[in-house]
């Protein structure tokens, strides 16, 4: 049983965007103590995989590794 905020830290996504998945997959989540779980591994695996794809189909995979190599770079330019 996973939570959506650690899911959602995992994939580097918004809370949001794993919601959204949930949402669109029609996964059943529980909440306890104001915090929304997965119960179930193989439904926390299908949002793994759905966002996966959408951040690879969208564009977002290559987006994260340039906006860290411009940090990279205007690290290395102060020094």
């Amino acid at each position: 049983m996973k939570s959506v905020k650690e899911i959602s830290e995992e994939l580097e996504v918004s809370k949001q965007t794993v919601f959204n998945n949930i949402k669109r997959l029609n996964i059943e989540t529980v909440k306890q103590d104001n915090t929304s779980f997965i119960k179930n591994d193989v439904d926390v695996e299908k949002i793994i995989q759905r966002v996966i794809r959408n951040k690879k189909k969208y564009g977002f995979e290559s987006a994260n590794v340039s906006s860290e190599k411009v940090k990279t770079d205007n690290k290395k330019k102060r020094i």
